[in-house]
């Protein structure tokens, strides 16, 4: 702001983190001679998501999170599935198969353009003797907060889902068939 650009992002204001935007004031010449501040507390969007999540996972095992991609924050968890990781440094966590996820979702985050949705497959970890399941994830990056905000289900969830309705389908075109191949033989008879 002191050589006269424009801050839209993350700023610690006093005792906690903004969503900040900065602007320079400047006199006639030019020179900066202060600034026009704006910020909403990190901590009230969070409570937004978090409210979202909570409904979002009612409906079944999809859970979203939220987690910084760059500069400082990087890795920091704003919002994640495990309460215990939220507010949490896990830039160097590993899945099951021992990669480094979250390195390699904020990597590939940052290249992506705007609006872009990539997906990712890691293995969670086991969780009181359940056993350690592959993650379907889906995320884009919003540079403006340097969030990744992902939603996250287990493949196979997402599988059987896809399973039930090919069941369906099938079902109903069978029974169609079934009254065309029946009333045929009847015809036949």
């Amino acid at each position: 702001v002191l050589k006269g650009d424009s801050y839209l992002g993350r700023a610690f204001v006093v005792n906690a983190w903004y969503i900040a935007a900065y602007q320079p004031l400047k006199d006639r010449k030019g020179a900066v001679v202060g600034m026009i501040y704006t910020g909403v507390p990190e901590s009230k969007l969070r409570d937004k998501l978090v409210k979202f999540k909570e409904q979002l996972s009612a409906a079944g095992k999809t859970d979203i999170f939220v987690v910084h991609a760059a500069a400082k924050a990087q890795g920091l968890f704003v919002i994640s599935g495990d309460p215990t990781l939220q507010d949490h440094m896990a830039w160097d966590y590993r899945d099951a198969k021992n990669e480094l996820y979250v390195q390699q979702l904020c990597k590939r985050a940052l290249k992506l353009n705007d609006s872009e949705i990539a997906e990712a497959t890691y293995w969670s970890m086991p969780v009181e003797g359940k056993p350690s399941q592959s993650m379907l994830v889906r995320y884009v990056y919003f540079p403006v907060w340097d969030w990744v905000i992902g939603v996250q289900q287990p493949e196979s969830e997402f599988v059987a889902l896809a399973t039930q309705i090919r069941h369906v389908f099938l079902i109903s075109n069978f029974v169609p068939l079934a009254l065309v191949i029946l009333s045929t033989l009847v015809a036949l008879t």
